[in-house]
């Protein structure tokens, strides 16, 4: 499965995997493709899959073009987490301090500067989301002062 080599992180990929998890789990994917749901269908539906956090959740619904409140789902996973912890884009500071904990509370708020940088740069949600994916880490080093 895309972006679990190692079976992720304990035994979420067995979780869900398993007969009940991956049948809700398609279920629930069939339902949110081309469509526009809100964030508390998203947010229980993330926790009712066993195995499943927003990083995977995040991707299937971008994947599928997923909507929320209007908004493109884009991905948010560790890498992006980083990048917006280390201050790396002054745009999402309102976001510092976000971890697995309460990245679901936050997904709203970062899916809606996503589409705010999009307009403001002419450029897609996703765009935006990879150049995060990409460069997050190289343009933090590059900003730290040599000392």
């Amino acid at each position: 499965m895309w972006d679990y080599p190692t079976k992720g992180r304990g035994k979420n990929i067995d979780n869900l995997l398993s007969d009940t998890s991956l049948k809700t789990l398609i279920q629930t994917l069939s339902d949110y493709r081309n469509e526009d749901i809100t964030i508390d269908q998203f947010k229980v539906d993330t926790k009712s899959i066993s195995g499943l956090g927003l990083s995977t959740m995040s991707k299937f619904t971008n994947f599928l073009n997923t909507t929320i409140y209007g908004y493109k789902a884009v991905i948010l996973d560790l890498q992006i987490i980083n990048a917006i912890n280390r201050g790396t884009f002054e745009e999402f500071n309102s976001l510092k301090k976000i971890t697995y904990v309460n990245v679901l509370n936050k997904y709203e708020h970062y899916i809606s500067i996503i589409e705010k940088l999009a307009e403001k740069t002419k450029a897609k949600p996703d765009q935006i989301e990879n150049f995060i994916f990409l460069f997050g880490r190289s343009i933090s080093d590059i900003k730290k002062p040599n000392k």
